[in-house]
């Protein structure tokens, strides 16, 4: 089976460090025309991509992607990308056993964290203290059995490349030991940074409720201090995508490829359906890959709290604003952000609410319209304002 680093970015292991929440560009699909009085951004504000370097002036607007210009016209269009879904995807890299094989475990109840599921991982039961015998002695290939799907790590980082000496160097001796368990060559595979131990033995599952991932050395107080167990800090400060645009007023266009999947054409695009990103549905995983720890939102927490005692007998799913919004809080919320002048879009296909309909992800001046960069740079980037004003949005009290 083809490692992660084949996957994603060749022999050299390219890697996404996640940093973001999901982006989306414009929200609502916009009219053709500008409604009456509305403006664009203000003076103030970083200049729109179009007035940073007009269109066939020195050189013409590029987007630097890999370190390759391309002319932002000679981008492949979104028409003719064709079937860019998950499922397109995982049939094009994944071989067709792999998928029979992982679509069979997918029936197996998740054996993390449960007694007596030894068998899913190990040849016979493990006896404490001594060194258990694996399925496989390819820890890539055991862990995509049931993981083979793009996930969060997908996007965190690669497998199977060979860690630079600097890195290696300054990795804690319990990862370099497990960087050799999992790899004869040295390559990463999953248990350098998930220690499986913790989730094998009945004695450590109190570490679930801090570390539910098992990350070797944990639990951390961040999701991404572990990475610095061989990352140095210092070389990833700048790495929020959230910072989409540079000390000279350009575009990062390397931010927009964190979430989407082609970078936008800025100048032409006017909604939500007009982008693509690296997830087809269920849009709130962007983001998740950074702000994985969002169980208490706020949103989730008023959700449950405004429900009745009945009401929440009945209802079979967890209480969350992720849903498609009843027909009379979509009424009014397209009143209010006709209103108002403000976007916030709902998920394309599904017409769910995602968190970029209440939070804006990008910086200031990326979006050409006013009423689409409302938001932007805001504390939590609320779309309309103050934590009261955007709950306002849809709901009348």
């Amino acid at each position: 089976m083809p490692s992660s680093a084949s996957r994603y970015g060749g022999a050299g292991g390219r890697f996404f460090f996640a940093a973001a929440a999901a982006a989306v560009l414009w929200g609502a699909a916009a009219p053709a025309a500008l409604a009456a009085g509305e403006t664009v951004v203000d003076p103030s504000a970083p200049a729109p991509m179009e007035e940073l370097v007009p269109p066939g002036e020195a050189g013409g607007r590029d987007a630097d992607i890999d370190e390759a210009p391309i002319p932002m016209e000679e981008l492949v269009p979104l028409e003719e990308l064709g079937d860019v879904s998950d499922e397109a995807a995982m049939e094009e890299l994944v071989p067709a056993e792999y998928r029979e094989e992982a679509a069979a475990a997918a029936e197996v109840p998740n054996p993390h964290w449960r007694p007596g599921m030894c068998g899913e991982c190990h040849v016979g039961t493990p006896v404490e203290g001594s060194r258990p015998r694996f399925r496989t002695d390819d820890m890539i290939a055991l862990c995509e059995r049931c993981h083979y799907d793009i996930s969060a790590h997908a996007y965190i980082h690669a497998t199977g490349m060979v860690p630079s000496r600097q890195k290696y160097e300054r990795m804690p001796a319990e990862f370099r030991d497990a960087l050799k368990r999992g790899s004869p060559e040295g390559k990463l595979s999953c248990i350098v940074c998930h220690n499986l131990v913790y989730q094998c033995l009945e004695k450590e599952y109190s570490r679930k409720i801090l570390d539910p991932m098992f990350f070797r050395g944990g639990p951390y107080n961040g999701r991404t201090d572990i990475c610095y167990k061989c990352h140095d800090p210092k070389n990833y400060t700048r790495l929020d995508p959230h910072d989409m645009i540079s000390d000279e007023g350009e575009i990062l266009t390397t931010k927009c490829v964190v979430c989407h999947s082609v970078v936008p054409d800025v100048k032409h695009a006017e909604g939500i359906g007009d982008v693509s990103f690296k997830v087809t549905e269920n849009l709130e995983r962007l983001c998740r890959r950074c702000h994985y720890g969002m169980a208490n939102h706020p949103g989730t927490f008023i959700a449950a709290f405004g429900a009745t005692k009945k009401s929440r007998r009945k209802r079979k799913e967890p209480f969350t604003h992720l849903r498609v919004p009843p027909k009379k809080v979509l009424e009014r919320l397209e009143k209010t952000t006709a209103e108002k002048g403000i976007v916030m879009p709902l998920e394309p296909g599904t017409g769910k609410i995602f968190c970029a309909t209440c939070h804006n992800p990008h910086e200031r001046g990326v979006q050409r319209l006013a009423r689409a960069d409302r938001g932007a740079d805001n504390v939590q980037r609320l779309r309309a304002g103050r934590k009261g004003e955007v709950c306002l949005m849809c709901h009348d009290k």
